[in-house]
């Protein structure tokens, strides 16, 4: 749902469930001028980063991967096509374990917003 230009949905992987927790999102907006990014927050209670990735609408493709410490988030257009970085993020000292969801988020305080999702997979073995 287009409600505002900074509305996004993706796929977030956080430590913990807290409102500071460290995390990483390749997310999508419905409006070109945002596209495809990367926000993450490698800092426990720390300041998010941003880099945008291509100026696209959905649909498209997204892909959070991990190696150790570090997570890169990429996308493709189509499902045959190859997997393109958007930016890859070094944590300090990862747990081994870290939640992985979907996540979605209106910009506008008090209204929900509503994004689709097709063909999810979360799979620990996966890696790059």
């Amino acid at each position: 749902e287009d409600l505002d230009r900074w509305v996004k949905a993706g796929l977030m992987v956080r430590e913990t469930i807290e409102a500071g927790s460290r995390h990483a999102f390749a997310i999508a907006t419905p409006r070109g001028e945002r596209g495809l990014a990367f926000q993450r927050r490698p800092e426990t209670d720390g300041t998010s980063l941003h880099t945008f990735g291509p100026a696209w609408t959905p649909p498209s493709w997204l892909r959070l991967s991990r190696r150790c410490d570090t997570i890169t988030a990429s996308y493709r257009r189509t499902m045959t096509d190859s997997w393109v970085p958007i930016a890859t993020q070094t944590y300090t000292s990862l747990p081994a374990r870290l939640l992985a969801g979907l996540a979605v988020s209106s910009h506008v305080d008090g209204v929900t917003a509503s994004a689709a999702f097709e063909h999810v997979i979360v799979d620990p073995a996966i890696s790059e």
